[in-house]
Formats: C-alpha cells, structure tokens, sequence
C-alpha cells in the first residue's frame, strides 16, 4: 500500500473512531452552544442570521438582532443543517481526521498512524469536540489550513485552497482572522513570494461578502465580538453592566488602559502554558519529542517548523483578549487548537525513538493511559457546569411560560440556561440600576417575565408593576412577571 493510502486509511480510522466517539459522550451543552442554537434555528427557519439572546447591553437594538459582529456564521450554518446528534459526532470526526492528515502530510504515514489513537482517546479533543460549539470545526479547517500552508511552496495552486481555508477559520471562530496571519509569515520565511500573495488574495477576495454584509448591519466590515473585547477591561462592562454604556473606541481605550492590557494578556499566556503543561500526555509527548529532535536533529522534517509559527499566532490571538478572563485564564480556550498541532510532532517524535530505543513502547503506554487520567479536563468543564445551571434555573424558566406568549421577552441574569428551558427572547439583565433606569429598561425592551437568582431578583421586587409568580423552595432562581400596563410612567 502506497504512504498516501496510508495516510487515507489511518484518516478513516480516525473519523470512525472520533465520531463513535463524540457520540458516546452525547452533544454537551455550554453557554455558547444557546448562542449558536438559537442563530441555527432561525437559518434553518429561513429567517437569516438572527439571535433570540440580547447579551451586549451596550449595543443598542431589539432583543431579536441580527447575530453578525457577535458570532461567526459558519458552525450555526452547519448545525441548521440537521439535528446536534447528528452534526456534533461528523465534524468531531472529521476534527480528528484533520490532525492525522496533518501528521501524515508532514511526517509521514508512521506519524499519521500513531495519532489514530492519541486523538480518540484524548479526552481534551474528543471533550471539545462533544459539546455544541465551533472548536471542532475550527480545529478541522486549522489543521487542513497548516497543510496547505507548506504544500503551497512547492505548488503554487495549493495558495487557493490557503486562503480559502483561512476565510473559514475567521469565518468559524474569531481569532481565526488572525491566527491565518501565521501562513504568510512561513510562506515569507520561505520567499514563496507568488504564494503569499495568491493566499491574500484568495482570502480578501473570499472575505468580501461577509465583510459588505456586516458593514450593512453593524456599520463597520471589522465588527466583532473580539473588537468588543479590546473596548473593555472586563466584559461584565459590556454585558451586565454596559445598559445605557456608550464605549470608547479601541484606540481610545488603549490609549488610558495600555499597561492593563499588555500585563494581563501576558499573565494569559502564562496562565495557559502552565495549564497546558498539567496535561501529563501532553508533556510525556513532548519529552519523547524533545528527546528525538536532541539525539538527531537533521532528521526533524523542515515542513514541521511551521508548527510551532501557528501555535504561537495561535496562543496570542487568545491570550490578547484580556477582558474575556479577567486575569483568570481558562485553559480549554486554547488546548483544543493548541493540541491540534502539537500531536503530529508528537507522533513523529514517538516513532522515531521507538525505532532506537525499546522504552518508549512503555512511554506510548503511559502517554495512552495518562489521557483516562484527565478526561475531567475541558470535558468535565463548563459543560458539566451548564448541566448545573439548567437543573437551578429550569423551575423558574417554566413558570412564566403559562403567562406570556411565545415571542414575549424575558429578562435573565443567567439567559443561557433560561434559554434552552424557556426558548424565548431574552435579554440579560442588568445591574446596579436606578429605580428610574429598572423602568426604562423594562419598557425598552418589552419585558414580560425576569428569571434570575434571589439576590438578582430582589431589587426588582419593589417596582410596580412586577409580582413573584415563581418561587424555589430549594434556593434556585425566582421568576417575576411584568405588567406593562403597570409600569410608572417615565418623566
């Protein structure tokens, strides 16, 4: 069988396995999986590319907007398609498939086979790939996009398929517009002058709708939730606290808060290596990986330096968003992405030391095993919080549904768990409100219910106007109901 077949083969074996896989482990809900949900129903309805959840106080708008400078298109198109079950398991697949291609296309087929059971039992692949979000899809057209990237130099129609897989990644997740920036920067290393410029071309040129679109609907082609991030220093600012907030521009911003960003977007970067290195796979992979390149460097593929180039492109695109953490960096932001590329040097690395020494068949042993050890990492994370959520807010986004109609909004202090009960409008609700400011609000946005927690609740108690319909016994979240009629009237 020829290396190419191979590589086919072990890319099969992959998708198979990282889809059973996916599957098991049913499709997991986090806070952005509601997002994405409810962008998905309104496509799959026909009514474009419109959300039910109005997060960003700051942008003025109806609670049903338009979702473009808030998330990428291309998951919620994806998930339109049909139902999670079915949607999650085959990119989850074909996610995993990606990274073996990768290995195979850079290292070779002995590479690529290895991979095979790296990227199925690795509980940080397969955990992301689980929950209904847009990490395996971006992971898919990463990796695809690395290999483009240096089959490029040696054939110049390779620098079609670099920009059109980099307008998926911007299209897919945020920092994908950046990370893209990666290709030009290997390809010009390289001095494939021509392929760089076709890449950017095809990528600008693949760009242009959205960007005409978005210009349309936001006022400027460059909108985006990571342009939101660079305005703010935390994004509670924005969200919680952004009613009646009218923010400075990013220049503005950075010209008062430049030291505040700088520090904690390098504290990220920090915070995320640490992170990555408690992976005890991860490190023993990149012990034999270190430990392959000492002993021979001239055998380390020149093709496989363009890896560590994403990476770091990678890991600033994440860590420079600073008011997303605030200081306390969450790791499965970045591993996903991160592993995606490690893995293939790591398989190269363990096949090459396995054919010189007889210990590493007991380090790939101890690098399978350690990937049960932590399959409570990024899995066992937001996910199993959202499961939380839901049980604490589903009583209470129940109650106003025998109240109100189905297109009535509701105010939520948590709307994403109150989303998936109730599937209504919602809009989050604000603190630290004046009575006057509780009111316009209320009016503002047609609020007929407000689901939250008691200490959220209680300082809306008080208007008129707006009554307990629903109270837990166990301590979860109340549920108001609101009397337009009833509201005072505004100066």
């Amino acid at each position: 069988m020829s290396a190419l077949k191979t590589v086919w083969a072990a890319c099969i074996v992959a998708f198979v396995l990282g889809a059973a896989a996916s599957e098991m482990g049913h499709p997991e809900l986090s806070n952005d999986s509601a997002e994405y949900d409810s962008i998905a129903q309104h496509m799959a309805a026909g009514d474009g590319f419109l959300t039910d959840l109005k997060l960003y106080l700051c942008n003025p708008g109806p609670v049903r907007h338009s979702a473009m400078g808030e998330r990428q298109p291309a998951y919620p198109a994806a998930l339109a398609l049909g139902p999670a079950e079915l949607v999650v398991p085959l990119l989850a697949g074909l996610a995993l498939a990606a990274i073996v291609a990768l290995a195979g296309g850079l290292f070779g087929a002995a590479a690529a086979w290895i991979c095979v059971p790296v990227v199925v039992l690795g509980p940080a692949l397969v955990g992301a790939d689980t929950v209904v979000g847009p990490t395996g899809m971006y992971i898919m057209w990463l990796a695809l996009f690395v290999l483009a990237a240096n089959a490029a130099m040696k054939d110049l129609r390779w620098s079609l398929a670099v920009g059109l897989l980099w307008a998926l990644m911007a299209l897919t997740r945020g920092e994908g517009m950046l990370v893209g920036v990666a290709a030009l920067i290997w390809l010009g290393v390289n001095r494939s002058w021509k392929a760089l410029a076709v890449s950017l071309g095809v990528f600008i040129l693949a760009m242009i709708p959205y960007f005409a679109f978005n210009a349309h609907v936001t006022g400027s082609a460059f909108t985006s939730l990571s342009s939101l991030h660079m305005k703010v220093r935390t994004f509670g600012e924005c969200m919680w606290y952004g009613y009646g907030l009218k923010l400075p521009s990013t220049m503005q911003f950075l010209s008062r808060n430049l030291k505040y960003a700088v520090g904690l977007s390098v504290r990220n970067f920090l915070v995320y290596a640490l992170s990555l290195l408690r992976l005890s796979w991860l490190g023993a992979g990149i012990a034999v990986l270190a430990y392959a390149v000492a002993t021979d460097r001239k055998s380390w593929p020149k093709e496989g330096l363009i890896l560590p180039i994403v990476g770091g492109m990678q890991c600033f695109a994440i860590a420079s968003m600073w008011s997303t953490t605030s200081g306390r960096a969450e790791p499965e932001h970045l591993a996903p992405p991160l592993l995606a590329l490690a893995i293939p040097a790591v398989g190269w690395a363990i096949w090459k030391a396995s054919r010189e020494k007889a210990w590493v068949a007991v380090m790939i042993a101890a690098v399978l095993l350690a990937t049960y050890a932590g399959s409570h990492f990024v899995r066992g994370g937001e996910a199993s919080s959202t499961a939380t959520e839901l049980a604490s807010y589903a009583p209470a986004a129940d109650g106003p549904g025998r109240e109100i109609g189905s297109d009535d909004v509701i105010a939520a202090d948590h709307p994403w768990p109150v989303w998936w009960q109730a599937r209504r409008p919602i809009v989050l609700l604000p603190r630290r409100l004046s009575a006057e400011e509780q009111v316009r609000f209320l009016r503002e946005y047609q609020v007929r219910a407000i689901v939250a927690w008691p200490s959220e609740a209680k300082p809306w108690m008080g208007l008129p106007g707006v009554r307990v319909i629903f109270m837990d016994k166990r301590g979860g979240a109340v549920a108001l109901s609101v009397d337009q009629s009833a509201l005072p009237r505004s100066p």
